[in-house]
């Protein structure tokens, strides 16, 4: 299901400072069903949705433009790898039909990120796999970073196994800005009611 906010909805989309980005990208939410906190820091300001229906979701713009998003499914690591698919195909903008069963499904063996990894690259996505070493601990952190070639000013979305997304674009390449940013976020999360003016 995939909403649209109404372009008639009378909020001023002038302001592209990254505060005013929020006190919009906020205000398009609410009209979706969302709840949302904000809260600044220097250099940036963030929006936490509080009543997304499968996870917590933190959005940060900053000031040169960027813009991340945390998403962490309540699930964690037993998150329907269909769920984390259709998340990642909503903010790389990708169609989603045509998507093979036998890509979605967990096996014995196979991580969520590799699911994930296996799903995208068979959607024509380019998937890398990115490696972190923690020298004190001793351990290795693996996660998928997924691009759209089609679409690449939709940015990179990297998932992780404990079923982690995280997405980072630039303000300036998204048609509309926060309208483009609370369309993306109101796609991946689905809201839990649809207000009026809202087509599904």
């Amino acid at each position: 299901m995939t909403m649209t906010l109404d372009n008639d909805a009378g909020i001023d989309v002038t302001d592209i400072t990254p505060g005013g980005l929020i006190n919009e990208i906020s205000e398009m939410l609410a009209q979706q069903g969302f709840d949302a906190r904000r809260s600044d820091s220097e250099g940036s300001s963030r929006l936490t949705i509080t009543n997304a229906p499968k996870g917590r979701c933190e959005i940060d713009i900053y000031d040169c433009g960027s813009v991340t998003c945390d998403y962490f499914p309540w699930a964690g690591e037993r998150a329907s790898p269909a769920d984390i698919i259709r998340a990642v195909l909503r903010l790389l903008a990708v169609p989603q039909d045509g998507l093979a069963d036998d890509h979605v499904e967990l096996h014995p063996g196979i991580t969520l990120k590799s699911v994930v990894g296996r799903a995208m690259r068979a959607k024509g996505l380019k998937v890398d796999l990115w490696l972190s070493a923690d020298e004190i601990d001793f351990s290795v952190y693996a996660e998928v970073a997924i691009t759209n070639p089609e679409q690449p000013g939709r940015g990179i979305v990297c998932v992780a196994d404990d079923g982690s997304i995280w997405w980072e674009c630039h303000v300036d390449e998204l048609t509309g800005h926060a309208r483009g940013i609370a369309v993306t976020l109101t796609d991946m999360l689905v809201p839990p009611v649809s207000p009026a003016g809202i087509s599904t």
